[in-house]
């Protein structure tokens, strides 16, 4: 009897996929659904009990992977909000971190904020509950998962993806770099030695990642991209251009889906699940433009007529959305300008994410890399998870192919005149850095920040007397993910406490949540 199944997720901004290493087959096969799609919408409605997930409507979260492990005060999420593109409301927790509001039908009067990896666990559950069903296994089988994040994603933003996966109840392998999961999935045998740029542009994040073959070895030689940046963003500015159209048609109706500053909340939170459901019609409608120059868009329902229809043509999705596409672009250079690399020197562009299929992104890659191949042949939707499912069955075998990745992010120490960096973005992980601080009392601390966000305040304390120094030991894990710890100067251990909020995966906290969570799927 197999006690452990090996499973890789992509949990992405708008859909997830699962893939399992089948033990009978040999092979790596895809987890169907009941509705027999091979993707799950990133979606959780909790006006159901129990609660729906992967069903888009406007009472549901949605795309929560925009605000996981970010300030509420940060720029992008402030942009977001102000737009009025989510059917819900985000507000600061206690932490300073994005909480989403949480409305019951059974509680009118009473609202719950959950924190965004708290819906991802969710999410996650129930891909836990459909491997169950689909494999025809019992709870005492351990799920052993990789999960891909962006590559250009920041500690806090691994730390509590981390912590939705242990919430849901997988034993976490590791989160493994998307780049690297598509690497795994072209399969690193078979590929030829030579330079790949890794261009996966998905729902709500893009990540432009360089890697270099020799041998039986993939190395990252740099990291770029932007986690605010996909699909989302071009099916919103397709949203906004809509309701230009429809202004010109007929105002009142346009007025249905424009908030105003004086909107009551009811009708604040009406306008918003309009806007909903008109972006779930635009979305079809770029998807259409994919294969089509001209598509229609039937608001008839959405705005209370017998026939409402709205023509949009490929060239005006393109140019409602010039500004993202050369923001893409745009982060190609950045990393290949920084590192040197001149776009001669890509052999091959691996295509990743539903959004790299969109045509204008095609042209303007191939207009760029004139000189290499760009590869498509494979599912950019399924190519993630596939090879995350790999990666974790060939390293409970000891098989694994070597992928060496890099920090995406520098790691600078305040400093008297500024920060400074003691660690260099495209530096090769796993690493670690000794941070000697003079002692002159029996405390002595330093702050530390990835970029520009402070990754906390650490302090080692109870010195003893005779220390002249102490060391800070800065460790980047494979996954990317940063810790600190203490050392005397005989190169013994010491007590490193972190001046930051309570860590996210704490075992107790995860315990609670975890119980939490199997509630929302229990029947009334």
């Amino acid at each position: 009897m197999q006690e452990e199944i090996f499973v890789g997720i992509d949990l992405g901004t708008t859909f997830c996929c699962c893939h399992f290493f089948n033990t009978q087959t040999n092979k790596y096969e895809c987890i169907y659904y009941l509705n027999g799609n091979s993707t799950i919408p990133s979606t959780v409605d909790f006006f159901t009990q129990p609660v729906s997930v992967g069903i888009p409507k406007p009472t549901a979260i949605c795309e929560v992977k925009r605000f996981i492990g970010k300030k509420f005060d940060d720029e992008q999420v402030q942009e977001d909000i102000n737009k009025n593109y989510f059917p819900y409301q985000i507000v600061k927790g206690d932490d300073g971190y994005c909480q989403i509001v949480v409305d019951y039908p059974d509680k009118e009067e009473e609202e719950e904020q959950v924190e965004p990896e708290v819906v991802s666990a969710i999410v996650l559950k129930a891909i836990e509950i459909e491997i169950q069903r689909r494999l025809n296994i019992k709870d005492n089988i351990s799920l052993r998962a990789v999960v891909t994040v962006p590559a250009y994603f920041d500690n806090s933003q691994k730390d509590r993806t981390k912590k939705a996966v242990l919430m849901a109840g997988f034993s976490l392998i590791r989160l493994l770099a998307e780049p690297s999961a598509a690497a795994y999935a072209y399969g690193l045998e078979s590929t030829k030695d030579q330079m790949y740029l890794v261009f996966d542009l998905g729902g709500g994040t893009l990540d432009v990642t360089i890697l270099e073959k020799k041998g039986e070895e993939f190395k990252f030689r740099a990291i770029g991209g932007d986690v605010h940046l996909g699909g989302l963003d071009f099916d919103m500015n397709l949203m906004e251009f809509v309701i230009s159209k429809m202004k010109e048609i007929d105002e009142t109706k346009a007025q249905r889906f424009i908030l105003k500053g004086s909107d009551s909340h009811s009708q604040k939170k009406m306008k918003k699940q309009r806007r909903y459901l008109l972006r779930k019609e635009v979305e079809k409608a770029k998807i259409e433009l994919s294969s089509n120059s001209y598509c229609e868009i039937d608001l008839s329902e959405l705005v209370d007529e017998d026939e409402f229809i709205i023509s949009i043509d490929r060239s005006e999705f393109e140019e409602c959305n010039k500004k993202e596409f050369d923001r893409c672009m745009e982060c190609i250079d950045e990393i290949m300008q920084k590192k040197g690399i001149k776009t001669t020197q890509i052999d091959e562009v691996m295509l990743v994410g539903g959004c790299s299929q969109i045509p204008k992104i095609k042209e303007l890659l191939n207009k760029k890399f004139k000189s290499s191949h760009i590869n498509d042949n494979i599912d950019c939707n399924l190519v993630v998870s596939q090879g995350a499912a790999r990666y974790a069955f060939e390293h409970s075998k000891g098989m694994i192919k070597s992928i060496t990745e890099v920090t995406a992010h520098p790691i600078k120490m305040a400093g008297v005149d500024g920060n400074f960096t003691i660690i260099e973005d495209g530096t090769e992980i796993p690493y670690e850095h000794e941070i000697y601080v003079e002692v002159t009392g029996r405390e002595v601390q330093i702050e530390l920040f990835e970029g520009d966000k402070s990754l906390g305040r650490y302090v080692i304390s109870n010195i003893p007397k005779e220390e002249r120094y102490v060391m800070f030991v800065v460790q980047v894990e494979e996954d990317g993910t940063i810790t600190v710890g203490g050392r005397l100067s005989n190169g013994n251990k010491c007590e490193c406490k972190a001046q930051i909020e309570k860590k996210s995966n704490d075992k107790e906290e995860i315990q609670i949540q975890k119980e939490k969570i199997e509630k929302f799927f229990a029947q009334k």
